[in-house]
């Protein structure tokens, strides 16, 4: 009986020796963890920006090439309008 108690009480302290240096390390590492999370906050911020910026100028070249795009129309049915103009005039 001795020697299980003998052994319980190893056990015991084998357990609380690791508990105590994993809260121990973990403490002396929680202010890395706080300087990462900052540092990823302020690229997420960062990134929030640029996409805003990708954002603006991508609307922004959308309403030109739309633009672009109906004045390329505009032209394409002048052009049909004045090739049956002259199928016209070439028959009489």
């Amino acid at each position: 009986m001795h020697d299980l108690v003998t052994n319980i009480q190893v056990i015991a302290a084998a357990l609380g020796t690791v508990a105590t240096a994993w809260a121990v390390f973990h403490k002396s590492t929680r202010e890395n963890y706080s300087s990462i999370f900052q540092e990823l906050k302020s690229e997420i911020a960062e990134l929030r920006a640029e996409r805003d910026e990708f954002r603006k100028y991508y609307h922004i070249e959308r309403d030109r090439r739309t633009a672009a795009e109906n004045k390329l129309e505009a032209a394409n049915d002048q052009i049909r309008e004045l090739k049956e103009k002259l199928i016209k005039v070439k028959r009489h």
